[in-house]
C-alpha cells in the first residue's frame, strides 16, 4: 500500500487528474518502487484500496472507477484490472499533505529510493479502514472506527485531554456493533519475562449483528453481521434446505449492489 501510494504521489494521480487503468498503475508501482513480485498482487493491492462497499473500506484512498466489487462476493467479483480505472481519492491528499514529503525517510531498493519507511497521515489510516488477516508471523484484528471519532481522539491527544473509548463503525452498516460480554475469559496473557500473568485480563471483543424482522408472510433479513457476504450466507441457506434443517420453506432475494434482504417464507406451523 505504501508503494501504490508513493507512486501515485509521484505520478500526481489527484482527485482532479484524469483516470488510469489499474493494470497500468501496476506496472508504474512496479517500476517506481522496485517492486520484485507479481503483478496479481498489485493488483489485488490497488483494487483493496478503493473498495467501498459495506465492510471494506471507511475511507477509501483510492477512486474506484468501474467495477471494484460488491458486498455479494466480499469484493471477489471485481472486474479485471485492465478494464477498471482509478486515481486517488478525495481525502488521500488531505490525510498524506505534500507538505511532509522532504521529511519523511525513504528506503533504497537496488540503489534507487523508493518508497518512505512509513507515511504520517493525519489520521491513523489502520483506524479508520481496519486491518484483518495474517502477516508475517502476526495475526491482525484492527476494527475500522468512524473518522469523527478519531479525529476527536486525535485533537485531543495533541492538546493533553483524555482520549474517549470508541466503538467499531462501518460505514453504511445498518446492524448492531456491540461490546461482546459472554462471561468467559480469554487465555492469561504474560506480563513478565518470569511467566506471571494476570488472571483479570480479558480484551475488549466487539460482535457485528444483522437485522431480521418478523413479518405476517415470514422473517426479512435486511442486514448481515459484518464480514458475512451475500453469496456465503445464500449458499449457507441451500445447504440447509438439502439437508432439510431449514424451518422456512422457501427465500426470495431482493438485493441491490450496497443493501442485503432474503425474505423468507414459512407455514402456520413452522
Amino acid at each position: 500500500q505504501r508503494k501504490v501510494l508513493h507512486a501515485c504521489f509521484q505520478k500526481k494521480l489527484l482527485p482532479s487528474a484524469a483516470e488510469i487503468k489499474v493494470a497500468q498503475l501496476a506496472g508504474f508501482v512496479t517500476e517506481a518502487t522496485a517492486y520484485h513480485h507479481g503483478e496479481a498482487s498489485m493488483h489485488q493491492t490497488i483494487v483493496k484500496m478503493a473498495q467501498d462497499f459495506v465492510g471494506s473500506n471507511n475511507v477509501p484512498l483510492l477512486e474506484p472507477c468501474g467495477q471494484f466489487g460488491t458486498r455479494a462476493d466480499g469484493g471477489k467479483d471485481a472486474a479485471s484490472a485492465r478494464y477498471i480505472f482509478t486515481r486517488l481519492g478525495p481525502l488521500a491528499p488531505l490525510l498524506f499533505p505534500s507538505a511532509d514529503a522532504p521529511v519523511l525517510t525513504y528506503m533504497e531498493e537496488d540503489g534507487q529510493l523508493v518508497e518512505p519507511e512509513h507515511f504520517v497521515p493525519i489520521l491513523p489510516v489502520l483506524l479508520l479502514n481496519g486491518s484483518f488477516g495474517v502477516g508475517t508471523g502476526w495475526s491482525t484484528s484492527c476494527h475500522s472506527y468512524h473518522p469523527i471519532q478519531v479525529l476527536d481522539n486525535v485533537l485531543a491527544n495533541a492538546e493533553g485531554r483524555p482520549m474517549r473509548p470508541m466503538v467499531p463503525w462501518a460505514a453504511g452498516f445498518t446492524g448492531q456493533i456491540e461490546l461482546w460480554e459472554d462471561g468467559k475469559k480469554e487465555d492469561p496473557v504474560p506480563l513478565e519475562d518470569d511467566g506471571t500473568y494476570d488472571d483479570s485480563y480479558l480484551p475488549s471483543r466487539y460482535i457485528s449483528r444483522g437485522v431480521a424482522e418478523l413479518t405476517p408472510s415470514g422473517v426479512v433479513v435486511s442486514e448481515l453481521p459484518l464480514g458475512e457476504w451475500t453469496s456465503n450466507y445464500k449458499e449457507r441457506l441451500q445447504r440447509m434446505m438439502v439437508d432439510e434443517k431449514a424451518v422456512w420453506t422457501s427465500f426470495a432475494e431482493r438485493h441491490t449492489e450496497n443493501s442485503v434482504c432474503f425474505a423468507f417464507k414459512h407455514t402456520a406451523q413452522q
